[in-house]
């Protein structure tokens, strides 16, 4: 088979890293000729794993064997959630999160205006945040091990008292979506106001207008300047 085969290779929803990595190893053996340059571009193309997709961007492999390195402290980490049968458990909290957006929507805009009451509201919703290219969630997910970034405490509202169908990334708890979390975004715009996430921060061009002067108002100012003879 050709090399583009191995295009056809992708991570499936639910599939394991171990999994998609045997699969993919396999239809390596069925090529035709083999590239370590073109199989490392392809297993990447086909990877559905936020966590390691982002650590090869910031530290690209040098070849095939660094990269398999890399992706084994995932398989392993993998099986260490899956044991402990909190890998499930995060696929249901983001099945919950995307179901829960499109069920409680137009519940979400008349609890939301029923809820920003008292002057840190008011305040909140006065702010003018920077325009970004992608929403705050998925800026999170590139910028969840920089150094910079600073992770909140514990929400001080009861468990009891907040919305168990809504999931912050950012809180790491229940309460409300992580796109819709406030210290997240304010925590992104200072970031930006400081010189840093700027490939997030969506370009806009200002068209600039000349004003033309009126010969009357020219006139009238050459008048004022000229000196009194007399």
């Amino acid at each position: 088979m050709p090399t583009s085969y191995l295009l056809l290779v992708k991570q499936h929803e639910g599939e394991t890293l171990r999994k998609y990595v045997k699969h993919f190893n396999k239809a390596v053996l069925e090529i035709d000729e083999s590239d370590d340059q073109v199989i490392m571009t392809t297993i990447q193309v086909g990877l559905n794993n936020p966590d390691l997709i982002f650590s090869l961007g910031k530290t690209p492999p040098t070849s095939m064997t660094d990269l398999l390195f890399k992706a084994q402290n995932y398989m392993n980490g993998e099986d260490a959630l899956i044991a402990k049968g909190l890998t499930s458990k995060q696929k249901k909290e983001e099945r919950a999160e995307s179901q829960g957006k499109k069920r409680d929507h137009k519940d979400n805009l008349s609890e939301a205006k029923a809820k920003k009451i008292g002057p840190e509201a008011s305040s909140k919703k006065k702010l003018n945040f920077t325009p970004l290219l992608m929403p705050v969630d998925k800026i999170l997910m590139q910028i969840k091990d920089d150094p910079t970034l600073k992770w909140p405490k514990l929400l001080s509202s009861s468990s009891k008292l907040r919305d168990s169908k809504k999931y912050c990334r950012f809180y790491k708890d229940h309460g409300h979506y992580t796109d819709e979390c406030w210290d997240l975004k304010e925590q992104i715009e200072e970031l930006i106001q400081r010189g840093k996430l700027q490939k997030f921060v969506k370009k806009t061009i200002k068209a600039t207008t000349r004003r033309k002067r009126s010969p009357l108002t020219t006139t009238r100012k050459k008048i004022e300047t000229i000196p009194n003879r007399s």
